[in-house]
């Protein structure tokens, strides 16, 4: 991986440094990118499009006068999408919500389900 993989995602400053979590927690379950496809860097919401052996990523953080913690990985593929979502970084401990929403074949006809995991 190139070096302008550390430019544009570990920046100092207090707006951009927010998202070494995230960072942290995709590099735990995915791994390392293999490169940058592309970044916009507007402020006060920026995005990052990373590439993997077989898939995509797309990164999005940011700042805003909401001041909402909102974070978490989704993943989507074909007939499934799971989301994982944590409070906060900053409480050890904390359990994390997990949802997953998949289409679910029955005998007459597809159907959908929906299910809530919050481990407590």
């Amino acid at each position: 991986m190139d070096d302008d993989f550390v430019g544009i995602v570990y920046r100092t400053d207090t707006s951009c440094s927010l998202g070494s979590h995230d960072l942290s927690a995709m590099r735990e379950v995915i791994g390392m990118p293999e490169r940058i496809l592309g970044a916009s860097m507007h402020l006060p919401i920026w995005t990052v499009l990373f590439q993997y052996p077989s898939f995509s990523v797309t990164y999005e953080s940011g700042l805003n006068d909401l001041h909402l913690f909102d974070a978490g990985i989704e993943i989507f593929t074909q007939d499934k999408i799971v989301k994982v979502q944590y409070d906060t970084p900053y409480i050890k401990g904390l359990p994390v919500t997990m949802s997953v929403k998949e289409k679910v074949k029955g005998v007459k006809s597809n159907g959908f389900q929906e299910r809530v995991v919050r481990k407590t």
